[in-house]
């Protein structure tokens, strides 16, 4: 107190005030003045934020589980047959155009089940599994539209009696997801397929047929190309940003109904990239923010979600030679890509920032060649690695993407061309 005392006579050195203070008040306020003190440093120089205060957010899949609860909770095995199925429209509530019935049978029957189009060609039909009961996911439905699902026997290969028609009405589509505005393709070319897509960033996956009708849609931000694995799920990138412009936490492995089968939270985060390799792990383009970005690969196993393997580009390739119109030091080559070859197991990328393509041995990490401009690089590592152009009339890429094998040894990229 007596600290206090000397501290406001140095500060607000005016002796008036302090003389009243002293001859009137001393005795009561100082022990007064230091207990409110102590008490509103409690209330708030302590206080941390409620739960109101900060976002919470549960995991996907915890919350996935818990929708699955409820709406089964709901599922009577005794009053659901085929005749009168269970229906669930969007069932995890990220996927508007899809939904699941759910039904038993009396004997273990296969079944045919057939979502109707606008038109016969846009009729599409898959066959379920021989069971008595029935966990049957719907896809192909229309947005604010009646759409109609039928349940025919399937027999011997083949369709049998019709069993049920049920009508699914589903609702307008958000304004976040990003139509066609011109699609030019025929059902001859382009039949049953579905094409699917994603837009940039900050929109919707989602797929259209052949008329641009959108029949699916996840409605979360899920970024970058959507891969579809040899189980017929998807792998995207999550939802949830490590780091802006726009690298996301890991990899989600989803189905058409939207359940979230794999969650994989990546330590450098995803972005752009990944291939399933024939063991089912996972190479995947990622980072460390040690400096630079974008020139990372690792391998991480589709049980465990560990990494077990990696292969650094600043160790093949020099940084500062070969630079592109966006080359930057923290951003230096931009991998946009990535392949693999089975047969030859060799690892294809995409440097965007110094225009080139680069087959890499898996095994060895070492580089086989590089397709690109040699200009600005180093005569000796030029004549090491970079493949010569044949025929007169050859133009190089710069900036591409989505660089791939194809059968044998030929590649296919997209050139962006910039500045062609």
């Amino acid at each position: 107190l007596i600290s206090i005392r000397n501290m406001l006579k140095d500060v607000i050195q005016i002796n008036k005030i302090w003389k009243f203070l002293k001859e009137n008040v001393i005795l009561i306020v100082p022990p007064i003045f230091v207990l409110l003190l102590l008490v509103g440093f409690l209330i708030f120089g302590f206080q941390r934020p409620s739960s109101s205060d900060v976002e919470q957010e549960v995991d996907i899949t915890v919350v996935q589980r818990q929708l699955e609860e409820e709406f089964m909770s709901h599922y009577d095995s005794t009053k659901h047959s085929a005749a009168n199925p269970y229906i669930v429209l969007n069932p995890f509530e990220i996927t508007p155009l899809s939904a699941l019935m759910v039904f038993e049978t009396p004997i273990n029957m296969q079944l045919e089940i057939v979502v109707k189009g606008k038109e016969e060609n846009g009729d599409l039909s898959f066959v379920t599994s021989n069971t008595k009961s029935h966990y049957v996911p719907i896809y192909g439905l229309y947005e604010n539209y009646q759409n109609q699902v039928q349940i025919y026997e399937y027999i011997g290969g083949a369709r049998g009696i019709l069993i049920s028609s049920q009508t699914i009405v589903t609702s307008i589509l958000p304004e976040e997801v990003t139509r066609p505005t011109e699609f030019n393709t025929t059902y001859e070319y382009f039949g049953k397929n579905l094409m699917l897509l994603i837009p940039a960033l900050n929109s919707y996956p989602l797929a259209v047929d052949y008329n641009g009708d959108i029949r699916f849609v996840l409605t979360k931000n899920l970024p970058f190309a959507p891969v579809i694995l040899d189980n017929g799920h998807l792998l995207l990138g999550s939802d949830r940003l490590i780091q802006q412009p726009y690298y996301v936490t890991g990899l989600y492995e989803i189905d058409y109904l939207g359940k979230i089968h794999g969650n994989y939270k990546i330590p450098g985060g995803y972005h752009h990239d990944v291939h399933e390799l024939p063991n089912s792990n996972f190479l995947v383009l990622t980072n460390d923010f040690n400096g630079t970005v974008e020139d990372k690969i690792v391998e991480i196993n589709r049980n465990t979600g560990e990494i077990v393997d990696m292969i650094d580009l600043r160790t093949l390739l020099p940084e500062l030679q070969g630079p592109a119109e966006m080359w930057t030091t923290f951003d230096w080559f931009h991998n946009n890509s990535i392949d693999y070859n089975t047969a030859t197991d060799e690892i294809l990328v995409s440097g965007r920032h110094q225009d080139i393509v680069i087959n890499i041995s898996r095994d060895t990490k070492e580089i086989n060649y590089i397709i690109g401009d040699p200009e600005g690089w180093n005569s000796s590592f030029v004549e090491e690695y970079f493949l010569t152009p044949i025929g007169e009339e050859f133009e190089w890429q710069y900036a591409q993407h989505s660089a791939m094998f194809l059968p044998g040894q030929d590649v296919l990229l997209f050139d962006n061309g910039n500045n062609k």
